[in-house]
């Protein structure tokens, strides 16, 4: 493998992961697949055999769980290779040779470019219908939708300008020409379509026999947008906090905050915005096939007859950011004369849109006490101090000076922004004093014994939470810290392939509430918001922040 090809396997890395993440090899690999980069790609038949071959990326080490278990495999991702004068040649002669193929297949296409006609009408080109169905289910996200006349007026645009631009790029092996279509996927990935020579009795010399997404466009490198960002780049919402009123107003009581303020909706907007990202991921956003509206199901009951509750949106202004614009909630319950109406409106036009789902099996939300739970305490201390309880921080660093003095300013500061640097110090502080570091890892590791010990005895204690931009479900085991066992601390334990656990994170109860909240109201005895409020909450956070 090319150091060229190596750098690029990095740089795709980077865009989900940090220099010094320590990650399951199997994670990493269904990352990369992700990316469409396999070992197969390489040249290789397994994961192992391509890891191995990019030391320059990350380092692997292995651990065995127990005596007769197979060892589980991680990579730490290293800081980003050097590369001296003879790879940077060999960088260039890659570069060089791409170039020269780049002109080899350009001078193929002045070979046979000239031919193909000025526009793209059915006596020039044919279209089949199944590649327009093909074009409707990415723009749309839809399954067996058909392609409007606006999407194929659109395509035909798209082939003039390619034509008037000489921006076609020709594949040598299947004598196609390829452009580029303005419609992205409903994932946001460009889309390209090829045109081949036709031999077929339609009466057309040319047809169309490829629409795909085109991964290799620089934007697809780039991190997916944010689960916070996918509704409002999808639908104009209006006031946030009225938008949030008439959903909590629609639905079955509930707190939907920790300060009991009446006007404070910070879980329902985490909730919905969660679960509109996974809906997209799954293709359950419904579009009705003239464009006329769009609707997904909230996942929550109606307040009358728990009925599910559906968001119906409307075309957008010509020009605006969004395509679509929120117009009301609405279930079959609804007494608003615009609800029914749009609820009839939805339901005439197809099924009711389906829920978003997170697990395949029923033993994705259940804890297996047999198995050991590994700590990623490095990761807790160092990167997510600042969610560990200050009077435990203030207890176990009371012996170190400088521990010390830091926790003073801590108290003392109300700026977030200083108060997060001053958490990073004590960070690096506490995994650079080796004895520091010992003890409070025994601390969250008696604890985290104790929690297994309650669970074996109530199942109920481990809460399942679920990933969406990870796609990772995973369970919540709380810690105590004192006599009482009140939960003061929860460590987001995922399965291996070993079968154990890792204990990849840490949250504060209401970071933890909130994760539990996508899946479903949380019912534990130790997680609801009345504990939740009785005591001193910092920020939430998004979901995706670990």
């Amino acid at each position: 493998m090319t150091l060229s090809q190596k750098l690029n396997i990095y740089d795709t890395l980077l865009t989900n992961y940090s220099v010094g993440d320590c990650i399951p090899l199997s994670a990493i690999g269904t990352f990369l697949r992700s990316h469409n980069i396999t070992p197969s790609a390489y040249g290789y038949e397994k994961l192992r055999e391509l890891a191995d071959s990019l030391p320059e990326v990350f380092s692997l080490h292995s651990v065995q769980p127990r005596a007769g278990v197979p060892l589980v495999w991680y990579a730490t991702i290293l800081s980003r290779p050097t590369i001296d004068e003879t790879q940077e040649k060999e960088i260039t002669a890659a570069s060089s040779v791409a170039v020269s193929e780049s002109v080899h297949c350009a001078e193929a296409e002045d070979s046979v470019s000239e031919h193909l006609p000025e526009t793209m009408e059915s006596v020039n080109i044919f279209f089949p219908n199944n590649v327009q169905t093909i074009l409707s289910v990415y723009i749309t996200g839809k399954n067996e939708s058909h392609l409007t006349p606006e999407m194929l007026a659109q395509v035909k645009s798209d082939y003039r300008s390619a034509i008037e631009n000489n921006t076609f790029f020709y594949d040598e092996a299947h004598n196609a020409y390829t452009f580029h279509l303005s419609a992205p996927s409903s994932e946001g990935i460009p889309l390209i379509a090829s045109v081949c020579r036709s031999d077929r009795d339609t009466g057309s010399p040319w047809f169309i026999k490829f629409i795909g997404q085109d991964f290799s466009a620089s934007d697809c490198r780039q991190a997916p947008a944010k689960p916070g960002e996918a509704l409002r780049s999808f639908a104009y919402l209006g006031n946030m906090t009225e938008f949030l009123r008439e959903l909590a107003n629609h639905a079955q009581e509930e707190l939907w905050n920790f300060k009991n303020n009446p006007d404070d909706y910070s879980i329902l907007q985490q909730y919905v915005f969660y679960t509109f990202y996974r809906l997209q991921q799954q293709n359950k956003v419904c579009i009705s096939d003239d464009g006329s509206f769009a609707a997904f199901n909230t996942g929550l009951q109606s307040r009358r007859l728990n009925e599910d509750i559906f968001a119906f949106f409307t075309p957008n202004e010509p020009g605006q950011k969004s395509p679509w614009q929120f117009c009301c909630f609405c279930s079959t319950d609804s007494r608003d004369t615009n609800e029914r109406r749009c609820y009839k409106t939805m339901i005439n036009a197809f099924k009711e849109p389906e829920l978003a789902t997170y697990f395949e099996k029923i033993t994705d939300l259940l804890f297996d006490p047999a198995c050991d739970v590994h700590l990623s305490s490095d990761h807790i201390f160092k990167d997510n101090c600042d969610r560990l309880p200050l009077d435990f921080l203030q207890k176990e660093c009371n012996w170190n000076p400088q521990a010390k003095q830091l926790l003073l300013k801590i108290r003392d500061t109300t700026d977030p922004v200083k108060s997060e640097k001053l958490f990073l110090q004590l960070g690096n502080i506490i995994t650079d004093d080796e004895d520091l570091f010992a003890s409070m890892n025994e601390r969250i590791q008696g604890a985290l014994n104790r929690a297994v010990k309650r669970i074996r005895r109530n199942y109920k204690l481990a809460v399942p939470c679920f990933f969406p931009t990870r796609n990772v479900m995973s369970l919540m085991l709380p810690l105590s810290f004192t006599s009482t066992g009140e939960p003061s601390l929860v460590v987001v334990c995922e399965r291996t392939l070993s079968g154990d656990y890792l204990g990849q994170t840490i949250l504060t109860l209401p970071m933890a509430y909130i994760d539990a909240r996508l899946l479903c109201r949380p019912g534990s005895e130790w997680l609801n918001t009345q504990q939740i409020i009785a005591a001193e909450t910092p920020d939430i956070l998004p979901l995706e922040t670990v």
